[in-house]
C-alpha cells in the first residue's frame, strides 16, 4: 500500500493458513466470500480468532457462518444467483467499493501525513509525463487537494453509521486501533 501499510494476499491455495500464523498481533484480516460458507475461509477464520487477530468479513447479506464468526461484517449485494448469474457485476462492484472504503478510512485517520508521504514517494518513483492538464501535478494541486480531510470524515462517518446498524456488526471505526496503527 502506498501509505506504509503492509498487505499480504495469499495467491496459492493453502498458503493463507501459513500467512495467518505469521501475522503480527496488530494485524487485521479481510476475508471475502460470496456465500460466507467457504470451508477454507471458515478454517482460516478459526486460526485468526485463536490468535486474536480481528477479521472483517465481506460477504453476502443474510445468515452465513462467516458473517457471524468474524469481528466485523460488511455486507455485499445478494442480487446474483450462486450458479445462474451471467457475470459477477454487482458482487465485484460491492467488493471493490468496500475495499476502497476501508482504504479511505485508514487514509483519513492521518490524512495530512499520508498525503504528504504519498506525494513525496510519487515524486521519487513516478517519472511519467502527462499532457492532460487535469492530471498534471503543480503547485496549486499540491497545496489544495481535491478531497479535504473534512470531506473524507463526512463520507466515512455516514458509512460507519450504516455499518453499525447491521446485525452483529462492529464497524471499522470501532476497531480504528488496528486499522490505522
Amino acid at each position: 500500500m502506498p501509505i506504509q501499510k503492509n498487505v499480504t494476499l495469499s495467491a496459492v491455495r493453502g498458503e493463507e493458513n501459513y500467512d495467518a500464523y505469521n501475522l503480527s498481533p496488530d494485524a487485521c484480516a479481510i476475508l471475502i466470500s460470496y456465500s460466507g460458507e467457504n470451508p477454507n475461509l471458515l478454517a482460516l477464520n478459526t486460526i485468526l480468532r485463536a490468535r486474536n487477530i480481528p477479521t472483517i468479513a465481506i460477504t453476502s447479506i443474510g445468515e452465513n457462518r462467516l458473517s457471524q464468526e468474524c469481528t466485523c461484517f460488511l455486507p455485499i449485494t445478494t442480487r446474483e444467483k450462486l450458479y445462474s448469474k451471467i457475470c459477477n457485476f454487482t458482487i465485484n462492484t460491492s467488493i471493490i467499493f468496500l475495499l476502497n472504503v476501508l482504504y479511505a478510512l485508514v487514509f483519513s485517520e492521518h490524512y495530512d501525513a499520508h498525503l504528504k508521504h504519498l506525494k513525496r514517494i510519487g515524486e521519487l518513483v513516478d517519472h511519467r509525463t502527462i499532457s492532460n492538464a487535469v492530471m498534471q501535478e503543480n503547485e496549486r494541486t499540491k497545496k489544495s487537494p481535491f478531497l479535504t480531510e473534512g470531506a473524507f470524515f463526512t463520507v466515512f462517518r455516514r458509512i460507519n453509521t450504516l455499518c453499525s446498524t447491521t446485525q452483529r456488526a462492529k464497524t471499522p471505526l470501532q476497531y480504528g486501533k488496528w486499522l490505522n496503527e
